[in-house]
């Protein structure tokens, strides 16, 4: 039987499946959703003040600066697509995403009236290939920061459904980007 919790989360609306026989089980396990979500949105958020990631931000030029384990793994996944994509993932373009008015939620820039298109310049100096992680420390240089947001919500869809991989086969859609585990008879995983 396929047990399911929707929630929003992460500026859009997440929906996590759960194949078990056990309903007891599955609706504990489901709980635990959102409940996740909200801990991965309070480290990779560039929209709350007091997330991990903009105390990060905030932080730059100033040093190394320790961050949670979470945060620091999707900072070095960030860099490594940077790396692997030559620049064309670029997880510092946050200021120039800024410039061109995307300062606050999609659906509240979105919603006015004056803005024009979105695009934005590269990060220019000195960017991605200038910032260090060694363990859970981070460095910024000055006049950088990060944006996660083109990593965060895949990866914590991927996150979400490994933690619900001890209670059955599951599946995560966090607006599009979407994780599943484990195995099903095609016939036991409808209605999703």
């Amino acid at each position: 039987m396929v047990h399911q919790v929707r929630f929003k989360a992460m500026g859009t609306t997440i929906e996590v499946s759960l194949y078990s026989p056990d309903m007891a089980q599955a609706q504990a396990a489901l709980s635990l959703a959102p409940k996740l979500f909200e801990e991965l949105e309070q480290e990779f958020s560039r929209f709350r003040p007091d997330s991990g990631l903009c105390r990060l931000n905030r932080g730059a030029g100033q040093g190394r600066q320790k961050v949670s384990p979470l945060l620091a793994e999707v900072c070095a996944l960030a860099l490594e697509f940077a790396e692997e994509s030559a620049g064309l993932f670029d997880p510092t373009v946050l200021r120039a995403l800024e410039r061109v008015g995307y300062d606050t939620s999609f659906q509240e820039v979105a919603g006015r009236a004056d803005r024009g298109p979105l695009v934005a310049s590269p990060a220019g100096r000195p960017g991605w290939r200038e910032v260090q992680i060694e363990g859970d420390s981070v460095l910024l240089p000055a006049d950088t920061s990060l944006d996660l947001g083109g990593i965060a919500k895949g990866w914590s869809a991927d996150y979400v459904a490994e933690q619900m991989r001890p209670y059955g086969p599951a599946m995560v859609n966090a607006g599009g980007d979407i994780r599943a585990t484990g195995i099903v008879d095609p016939k036991n995983w409808t209605g999703c």
